[in-house]
């Protein structure tokens, strides 16, 4: 959390549509700020390589995200789910919304596969 209020509150934003891989507790993390477009000060860091992900992946099973995915594939009744994409992201502003879908497939009515994101918030303002 402190990387992302040095980058979304504390004025040290990269530009629009900068990236770059940094490196967290001994991980390959991959930091990117959107493009302009977006209207927004939206940063997030990924996991920048399979080790990384792996250990992400671990922290959260051990945090009981596991138990998470499982209580959402019952309600729908998935036949089992798979993350993709997993990353932090921070935003302080956002002047323009940009409603968008992230991955093919997921538009109503488009098939019957089903992408969703599920958002946690770190940091909440008042």
């Amino acid at each position: 959390t402190e990387r992302f209020r040095d980058l979304v509150i504390r004025g040290n934003q990269l530009t629009p549509g900068e990236e770059m891989q940094i490196n967290l507790s001994g991980m390959n993390w991959y930091l990117q700020r959107v493009q302009g477009f977006w209207k927004s000060s939206m940063h997030w860091i990924s996991p920048a390589d399979e080790i990384s992900q792996n250990d992400y992946l671990q922290i959260l099973s051990k945090a009981g995200f596991d138990d998470v995915l499982t209580t959402i594939g019952n309600h729908f009744g998935f036949k089992g789910l798979a993350c993709f994409h997993l990353t932090f992201i921070a935003v302080s502003y956002c002047s323009q919304g940009f409603v968008h879908y992230d991955m093919t497939g997921s538009a109503p009515g488009r098939n019957e596969s089903r992408f969703f994101n599920v958002i946690v918030p770190l940091l909440l303002s008042n």
